[in-house]
């Protein structure tokens, strides 16, 4: 019995299968968690490379913010991102008055709602130093991401909070009302000149927006 133990613990045949038979499932495991790594990130990434760009396509806008124009915007997100579920958008607007940073207004697209009392408390001490009678777009997105292997990877919510100033204007003028105005030339949005009226319902005056 000892020369036989002796003479299995010395045969070398099948000794790299049994390595590779040890070895090979924990370099699956490392590759397949890399690639889930990777995918995290790049959704990540995509995320806030498309809010970047929507937020400065709204800083950009000379018109008047209507619903569907979020509406819109939140669609072009989700195609950015490859993603129809699980995606939101936000976008507010803040003021500083009398040395008091205010909501000025506020409209949410998807499982975002537009800010209320302690939503707007909460964004206004992320928002940078505004000088008097200032403007500040704050666009918010949500990307609800789904790990593309389950095990042991929670499902995560990418929150993007982009703050911005208006380019062409000293606000962007935001309406619930449908149709929105358009800038002809030299306009100045907050003193209604050069723009548009909205075409109003029947039996109604255009008007130009509040400022």
């Amino acid at each position: 019995m000892r020369r036989v133990i002796k003479k299995f613990l010395h045969q070398t045949q099948g000794a790299i299968a049994i390595e590779v038979a040890l070895i090979l499932p924990v370099l699956i495991a490392i590759i397949v968690t890399c690639l889930a790594l990777y995918d995290g990130f790049r959704h990540y990434t995509m995320t806030t490379r498309a809010s970047n760009v929507l937020a400065d396509s709204i800083s950009r806008i000379e018109a008047v913010l209507t619903p569907e124009d979020i509406e819109g915007l939140l669609n072009v997100f989700r195609y950015m991102t490859h993603q129809e579920t699980g995606t939101s958008l936000r976008v507010s607007q803040f003021k500083r008055i009398n040395d008091e940073v205010t909501l000025d207004w506020s409209y949410g697209a998807g499982d975002l709602a537009a800010m209320d009392g302690a939503t707007a408390i909460s964004a206004r001490s992320r928002l940078p130093a505004l000088p008097e009678g200032s403007h500040i777009l704050l666009v918010e997105t949500r990307f609800v991401y789904e790990p593309i292997l389950n095990f042991d990877m929670p499902t995560r919510v990418f929150d993007n909070f982009m703050p911005t100033r208006p380019r062409f204007g000293d606000r962007v003028i935001f309406s619930l009302a449908s149709g929105a105005q358009y800038c002809v030339s030299n306009c100045n949005i907050s003193e209604g000149i050069g723009m548009e009226p909205v075409p109003a319902p029947e039996g109604e005056a255009p008007t130009l927006p509040q400022p």
